[in-house]
């Protein structure tokens, strides 16, 4: 009888502490699957740490240092040259039409035509365009003389034209009749290299 009570007793202990049993080994069996050691110990996996996202350095252009236009160039000095007593003519012996461009100007009574030859001339041997000119000047009583172009201190020298040009009159030269002319040396050739033609004074 003894022995059944006692057996009895540790069956009943057994039922009782069954349920703690079960739970203990399911808690061990998801420790383990978790990998928590064997002693109850769960060992936590370090967590990474979230990565900064990466700077995008934003380089700033540097400052251009603002764009100024030059300053424009100062006018040239007028033009100082002894080839040339005028730094530009009215017109060119060779131009097309330059009879009668001359013919029309002097008509209209300017008081000074500046003409450019082809090519530099000696005074007493005119080319035959320009010494049509120059003789109905002279056949109307006008004044044909030469000037040195002045260079530094140099002066004028007039000298008064000592050849009679002839040339066949043409109705184009008379408006000549009221000019005289001036043959511009230029004084280290002493070629002619512009013809000024001038109006006369009132009677002259």
């Amino acid at each position: 009888m003894r022995t059944f009570a006692c057996t009895a007793v540790l069956i009943a202990t057994a039922i009782t502490a069954l349920p703690t049993y079960i739970q203990a080994q399911e808690s061990s069996a998801q420790d383990e699957q978790n990998g928590c050691g064997t002693r109850g110990v769960r060992v936590l996996r370090p967590e990474a740490c979230p990565k900064a996202p990466p700077r995008i350095l934003q380089i700033q252009p540097a400052p251009q240092p603002a764009r100024t236009l030059p300053s424009p160039l100062p006018d040239p000095p007028p033009i100082v040259s002894c080839t040339r007593a005028f730094v530009s003519a009215n017109l060119n012996v060779g131009a097309p039409g330059f009879d009668g461009d001359l013919n029309r100007i002097l008509v209209v009574q300017a008081e000074s035509v500046v003409v450019d030859p082809v090519e530099p001339f000696a005074a007493a041997d005119p080319p035959k365009a320009v010494a049509g000119w120059l003789a109905e000047v002279q056949r109307t009583g006008g004044q044909v003389s030469r000037k040195a172009i002045s260079c530094g201190d140099r002066g004028f020298s007039l000298f008064k034209t000592l050849k009679q040009f002839f040339a066949p009159r043409v109705s184009v030269y008379t408006p000549a009749k009221d000019y005289n002319a001036v043959l511009w040396l230029e004084p280290e050739s002493g070629l002619v290299t512009q013809v000024q033609f001038t109006r006369r004074a009132a009677g002259g």
